[in-house]
């Protein structure tokens, strides 16, 4: 009987373990769109090219994390300058000549935790709204928000390893421990 309740104790210790891990996952892809606005706006269609592109979003934009490039219709980079962070605000200057479909391709971190990648599309001197991403810009975009690196905090690391450890002994000992003879 008692090794019956050290099994259900181990089971339950998993069960807690693996709901833990599995809530914030869950939580972040219930969160609303943290892309408050961009400029240009998103499916707009100018007379004039911009001299830059902003994204604003609804948190506190991590700078040294966060990325983005603005693609021609055949995926060329028309980006001019580095990505500039003031807040909540993602900015890139650009070097638009000619007319055609754009799109704003970003990968942001947030002060706060969380990410949000996504696109933003708008056209220049056609009178339209942009067309659906061609296949080389649907390529570029997954290439510029996939090919960067971001480094893993060595404390945090050192700490899930421990962690996972910890878990692993009680695990463990819980299941090895002999019962308890009962008279």
């Amino acid at each position: 009987m008692v090794a019956l309740a050290g099994r259900l104790a181990a089971a339950v210790l998993l069960a807690c373990v693996l709901a833990t891990t599995a809530a914030p996952g869950a939580v972040v892809a219930a969160a609303p769109d943290p892309l408050s606005g961009s400029d240009p706006p998103a499916q707009s269609a100018l007379s004039a090219p911009p001299r830059a592109v902003r994204l604003t979003f609804v948190d506190r934009v991590d700078a040294g994390l966060s990325h983005a490039v603005v693609l021609a219709a055949d995926g060329t980079d028309v980006g001019s300058g580095a990505v500039t962070v003031d807040g909540h605000t993602l900015r890139l200057p650009v070097d638009i000549t000619g007319n055609g479909d754009f799109t704003i391709a970003y990968h942001v971190e947030f002060d706060l935790g969380g990410e949000s990648t996504g696109t933003v599309r708008f056209s220049v001197g056609t009178g339209l709204a942009p067309a659906p991403a061609p296949p080389a810009v649907q390529r570029a975009v997954a290439q510029a928000v996939t090919s960067h690196g971001h480094s893993v905090d060595p404390v945090s690391a050192t700490l899930l390893v421990i962690d996972g450890l910890a878990v692993a002994v009680v695990l463990a000992l819980l299941y090895l421990r002999r019962p308890y003879d009962t008279p």
